[in-house]
């Protein structure tokens, strides 16, 4: 056996065992045994049967002057559990008094238990069958957050089959790789590509780790200095560190690696992309109630998580009831609130309550919560807390991402720092670690941009087999779940058609081209109709859509009117960008917009080389123009229709984010002028691309400070 058949073995081998434990983590996550929560209630109105000794103010119950002290619950027959959580820890030991009872009020058992300081739920096991009701003796005031009954559940003979069977196919898989010739063959071809492009990377990366350590200690020096200094300022806790440490790590990698972002621009690109991702995914609370419409995407991805066993955690429930609370009076974002929600959440988990979901008819479009449902998927079945689960949906939408933007920069000839610097700017950074199907949108938009530009940039060069199966399926995907953004496919039919080896390969590929325009209005169509009993109540009850088609109809030029006023504002890079560039949602506008903008504009302008061979022709700089403000007129309208009352003279709940998937074409065309790089040239263009991204990152790090970690 030769060198290069023992290295097959020991990578074939390292593979396998990779994908074994992924798949174990896949099968470990499905739940097989816990509490089914067969009812639960917030509004204490809705379950509370009776009590005495107390004046109730909603869900706060406080001690008056009578002898006898007892709330009585209404709970589901047969259910062997019953769960109470009070909205703040208790403050020392308190015990409480139970009674079982039928609903007549006949008591099945007594029995005294105890809430020990700074426990804030009781949960009660083995109910008696009979019982109806559970009364609690308590002698204190109380703020009850909510009440549920359930149900024991258990079948680990599942998991356990599933896990014998997994194993046995990655034997049968181990076998067949190992004993056929043509793997060995293939592999030989594929590992010395491998192993020639890992060598050109240049990174060390045993320097790197000991840089990460480094940098993570010196941070946690300066923090625990500056604690000293002003304790109610500047707080010792892990989220200064670890924002102190992006700031030093990226500032030093940038430095002593500066090189790079000339030779492996988009190795530092993905490296920076992901750490900036990274940062909002972790230092954000792991709460709803953070960006735009989290808690819906929260709830979709949490169903695609629990495609399997449609089990869904009691705590993905919870966590959304409190998302308004989050949004507007910024619960969870102080330390004490922090860590007083995780741990509830993760006792929910840990004691195995779920809720039953239908997960048998997903549509399609939630394909777009993938990267965040396989998050919480890995963390589930590695059996982290719960809290760290939410934060890794977060991680693996902040990685897919950045993976997207990684194969858009490798793919362009030159223009890389256009998406590095788009993927940089605040609002898209923060989507990315968050729960948010926009960055999906705008990465793999983004994707298929990059591969129509770089075949530009190569007019000598025939269009590979990638390009024209990796083009559709980018844009098919991007617009799978909004339809209003169908024409950026279009701009990928403008290739020549010398580009192609045939004239059948160019009517394939602009066939593609056209049906992946096409397919999103289907999936939606199918995903509407799959889902017709649950509207998009988000524009209030004086929405009427037939009725407002109708108005439009009947009154063209005064709804033209009425786009054409809100156009002026939206499309405005100084009012209307003010809302796309550092917009953090529920965190708030950041100030300092214009210096971002200003930023991203001018670092798109000074990489602005190009030849007169493949720079972009006028009509085709007028076309992404034209694209831009039509995609802001489709969705002007589209708002007008679907979110706003019947005829008034405004559009509500269009929001400026809804152009960032249009801008990133509008900036690589725009900025692509066939003249030198005087500047560049000066002062060199790895001191640019250093200078330009240690600003975005600068700007990422005082936003989520002062969006989000100064409240911690």
């Amino acid at each position: 056996m030769n060198n290069k058949e023992k290295k097959y073995i020991t990578v074939l081998t390292v593979i396998m065992v990779i994908l074994f434990v992924f798949s174990v983590l896949i099968i470990n996550s499905i739940r097989t045994s816990g509490h089914e929560v067969k009812q639960y209630y917030h509004n204490m109105a809705e379950v509370v049967n009776s009590s005495k000794g107390f004046d109730i103010d909603g869900n706060r119950f406080i001690l008056n002057d009578e002898d006898e002290h007892y709330i009585t619950f209404r709970h589901i027959v047969n259910s062997d559990t019953f769960g109470i959580i009070f909205d703040s820890e208790l403050d020392n030991d308190t015990n409480i008094t139970v009674w079982e009872m039928e609903s007549s009020g006949l008591i099945l058992s007594e029995y005294n238990v105890t809430i020990e300081e700074g426990e804030r739920w009781l949960f009660l096991r083995d109910i008696n069958p009979g019982a109806q009701l559970v009364s609690l003796g308590i002698e204190k005031d109380v703020y009850v957050y909510e009440v549920f009954s359930a149900e024991a559940y258990s079948n680990n003979r599942l998991k356990a089959i599933a896990l014998v069977g997994c194993f046995v196919v990655f034997i049968i898989l181990f076998i067949i790789f190992y004993k056929f010739e043509i793997f060995k063959k293939q592999f030989i071809i594929s590992y010395d590509w491998f192993s020639e492009r890992v060598h050109r990377l240049d990174i060390n990366i045993g320097v790197l780790l000991l840089l990460v350590v480094a940098v993570v200690i010196v941070s946690s020096l300066i923090v625990l200095g500056l604690t000293h200094i002003d304790e109610e300022v500047f707080r010792f806790n892990y989220k200064t560190v670890l924002l102190l440490s992006v700031l030093i790590g990226s500032t030093i990698i940038s430095i002593i690696k500066r090189k790079l972002f000339v030779k492996r621009f988009e190795v530092l690109g993905l490296i920076f992309i992901a750490l900036v991702g990274a940062s909002y995914a972790i230092l954000e609370p792991t709460s709803n109630g953070i960006s735009w419409d989290d808690e819906l995407h929260f709830e979709k991805a949490s169903l695609m998580s629990h495609a399997i066993d449609g089990e869904i955690s009691f705590a993905d429930i919870d966590i959304n009831y409190y998302y308004q609370a989050v949004a507007i009076d910024k619960v969870t974002y102080s330390k004490d609130s922090a860590d007083r929600n995780n741990l509830m959440y993760d006792t929910l988990d840990k004691n195995g309550f779920y809720i039953k979901r239908d997960t048998s008819n997903i549509p399609i479009t939630y394909i777009v919560f993938l990267p965040m449902a396989l998050g919480s998927t890995v963390a589930r079945g590695m059996m982290l807390p719960y809290h760290i689960s939410v934060i890794f949906g977060r991680l693996f939408n902040a990685l897919f991402f950045a993976i997207c933007c990684y194969m858009s920069m490798k793919k362009l000839r030159q223009g890389k720092m256009v998406v590095l610097l788009l993927a940089l700017i605040p609002t898209i950074a923060f989507m990315s670690g968050s729960y948010s199907y926009d960055t999906w949108l705008i990465g793999l938009s983004v994707l298929g941009f990059s591969y129509v530009f770089a075949e530009r940039q190569e007019p000598d060069n025939k269009m590979s087999i990638a390009s024209i199966v990796i083009i559709p399926i980018s844009f098919y995907l991007a617009n799978i779940i909004k339809m209003v953004y169908f024409p950026l496919a279009l701009v990928a039919l403008f290739i020549s058609h010398k580009k192609f080896k045939s004239i059948l390969q160019s009517i394939i590929y602009r066939a593609l081209v056209i049906i992946s325009s096409i397919l999103p209005f289907i999936a939606v169509f199918k995903s509407q109709v799959s889902n017709a009993a649950v509207g998009d109540t988000r524009g209030g009850e004086a929405v009427n859509q037939a009725s407002q088609l109708t108005f439009i109809r009947e009154n063209y030029s005064y709804v033209a009117k009425v786009v054409a006023t809100f156009l002026k504002e939206y499309l405005n890079p100084i009012r209307g960008g003010s809302g796309r560039i550092n917009n953090l949602a529920y965190n708030g506008l950041i100030a300092g917009y214009m210096i971002t903008l200003g930023i991203v504009i001018v670092g798109c302008l000074l990489h602005h080389e190009d030849t007169k061979h493949t720079a972009f022709p006028i009509w085709y700089r007028l076309g992404v123009i034209l694209l831009y403000v039509g995609i802001s007129i489709i969705c002007a309208v589209t708002f007008y229709a679907a979110y706003t009352p019947v005829g008034v003279d405004y559009i509500a709940g269009c929001q400026p984010r809804y152009l960032l998937p249009a801008l990133f074409p509008l900036l690589f065309v725009l900025t692509r002028i066939p003249t030198r790089t005087y500047i560049l040239d000066k002062v060199g263009e790895h001191n640019v691309n250093m200078l330009l991204c240690l600003a975005m990152i600068f700007i990422n790090i005082y936003c989520l400070w002062m969006g989000c970690v100064s409240y911690y």
